[in-house]
């Protein structure tokens, strides 16, 4: 799945069975930017279990900004609380592509908050690119989670943390 909402129990679910299952009320739209990731924790779910195809976040390729968007323009952004860039992998590894999903959203609907997951270690250069990209858009988030076997590497910072770009 590219574009998702999350529901009870880790389930991901299409805009569509979203709406089926949960009628009212906004939610936040994920979207699966890469499989790729530069970690290899043992705490994430990618070695820790297998997932049914039908509810899978592994994607057979890394989907086009065309292609994102594409899905983006069909969702009812009524019940759009938030769009989030985030991966089976690491987003940042694909910098352009996240950086055009939030210009695109932020070009759009202004009024939806947007957000990054990300481990904090992308790819070199990633950090200043975003940021400086990020630095002139309005109310964008980075969510870095705390990846205990990168810290060594790149993550400074042992609480979860997040950073506002006003």
């Amino acid at each position: 799945m590219i574009v998702y909402a999350t529901h009870a129990g880790g389930r991901y679910l299409p805009m569509e069975e979203s709406l089926r299952e949960q009628p009212e009320g906004k939610r936040a739209i994920y979207v699966n930017i890469t499989n790729s990731c530069n970690c290899d924790c043992v705490f994430c779910l990618r070695s820790m279990k297998e997932m049914a195809k039908e509810s899978s976040l592994w994607i057979d390729h890394d989907p086009t900004l065309a292609e994102i968007t594409e899905q983006l323009d069909r969702l009812p952004w009524e019940y759009i609380s938030e769009v989030v860039c985030c991966g089976f992998g690491e987003p940042l590894m694909r910098l352009d592509t996240v950086l055009g999903v939030l210009r695109y959203v932020k070009a759009h609907h202004p009024q939806v908050p947007t957000r990054v997951n990300t481990n904090g270690t992308g790819r070199a250069g990633a950090w200043h690119r975003l940021c400086t990209a990020l630095c002139g858009a309005a109310r964008h988030h980075l969510h870095q989670s705390q990846c205990i076997e990168c810290r060594a590497l790149s993550c400074a910072h042992a609480l979860e943390v997040r950073h506002r770009f006003l």
